[in-house]
């Protein structure tokens, strides 16, 4: 039984694997530290990774007959996944020259090494021909991040876990998705008014976008059910409005929004911008060598933050400071061609018009939207918003 479920999900296509290894990681995590520990041990982003990485490492094993027969295809995507590639050599070099700590390199190196290899894994014959399961990853991520979300709850901590996958799965449920699962839709609300104490601004802002274009299509195509559908939202949006505690940081975050002073050093945003002015500092003292190539995996630098003053912070939340940090002036040109591959992906993913294809480009969106508030939340979906599905095959789909 247990063998032949095994057999079953590994034989089923990477992108899928993917998916619910990341919710899987997020509620194994909550399950583990905040359930069975009873207390969220260290931090939950870098423990959630941990396991992600673990689960990633295991289907490499179970599959690395597969993957030693895998034929690389020359496309946009492709060339893209080999100067990662280039930039994980860049950066391994860079930092060992530099007398980088190894556990810190290696955890710098991980994320950028995993997106490559899925990125070719996903390109090849035994993974595209299979078709991807859009309900199969649907209803598993659900139950997962409800399951994540209950726990959370128990333990007075919670937190919507892996966002930037679970908001493009949803919402392209909810545009293209018929029947729209009744339990998916509820397992979504109750999510949201769980977490809604501790929602960042970018969630917050995809969610309002995708709401806006529903709301949009809707009007267009039944101009009566559209409007009424318009203000039965409208009157929603106040009333959640209402609910949101005062205290909670999501009302803070909102709140602020029309007090932003990018002169600042203080609060989320002013402490991102002191960490460019930070990694510019110390590029610059350490001299030219290390401005153009950076400090490489490994790196770390000193910055003051709204209460603390970090030492030995590698993180950057900006995507052009985690660029500029790891690979110096040489940075931007990387940055520019991983800003190039996501808009080049999501435009294509776009114009397929079917639901694996409006789920890559909503994940390609949000993923834009994240190189500029935590670069992160990118690394972490591992390469899933870089699936190239081959036109050959999406013909196929489409005459089967």
């Amino acid at each position: 039984m247990i063998y032949s479920l095994a057999k079953d999900f590994f034989d089923r296509n990477l992108f899928e694997r993917l998916i619910i290894y990341i919710f899987l990681a997020g509620f194994l995590t909550k399950f583990i530290f905040e359930l069975a520990l009873g207390s969220p041990l260290g931090d939950f982003a870098r423990n959630m990774q941990w396991f992600f990485y673990a689960l990633l490492a295991l289907d490499y094993l179970i599959c690395l007959p597969k993957i030693i027969r895998i034929k690389i295809t020359v496309n946009p995507i492709s060339i893209f996944a080999l100067i990662l590639l280039m930039m994980v050599l860049h950066g391994l070099v860079v930092g060992i020259l530099n007398h980088n700590k190894p556990f810190v390199i290696l955890n710098d190196t991980i994320p950028i090494l995993m997106i490559a290899l899925n990125i070719l894994r996903m390109q090849s014959l035994t993974e595209i021909k299979r078709k991807i399961d859009f309900k199969r990853i649907l209803n598993v991520s659900t139950i997962l991040i409800f399951a994540a979300c209950i726990i959370s709850l128990m333990a007075n901590k919670a937190y919507f876990i892996s966002a930037p996958v679970y908001l493009p799965l949803f919402f392209t449920a909810l545009y293209l998705y018929r029947p729209f699962p009744k339990l998916v839709a509820l397992g979504f609300l109750i999510v949201i008014a769980l977490t809604i104490n501790d929602t960042n601004r970018t969630n917050i802002f995809f969610i309002f976008v995708m709401c806006s274009v529903f709301l949009a299509i809707k009007t267009v195509r039944t101009p009566v059910q559209g409007l009424i559908i318009v203000a039965l939202g409208i009157a929603s949006l106040f009333t959640v409005w209402q609910f949101i505690p005062k205290d909670s940081k999501t009302y803070a975050r909102i709140t602020k929004i029309q007090n932003i002073d990018f002169n600042e050093r203080k609060g989320s945003i002013g402490e991102r911008a002191a960490e460019q002015d930070a990694v510019n500092a110390e590029l610059a003292n350490k001299g030219p060598y290390q401005e153009m190539l950076g400090l490489g995996f490994g790196g770390v630098y000193s910055v003051s933050r709204t209460h603390t003053y970090l030492q030995d912070y590698g993180h950057a939340h900006f995507a052009w400071v985690w660029f500029k940090l790891r690979f110096g002036n040489v940075g931007y040109f990387y940055f520019a061609i991983f800003l190039g591959a996501i808009i080049y992906n999501g435009t294509r993913s776009l114009q397929q018009r079917d639901l694996v294809g409006i789920m890559v480009f909503m994940m390609c969106f949000i993923a834009l939207l994240y190189c500029m508030t935590y670069v992160n939340a990118i690394f972490l979906s591992s390469g899933a918003q870089f699936l190239y599905r081959h036109k050959e095959f999406l013909d196929k789909e489409e005459e089967a």
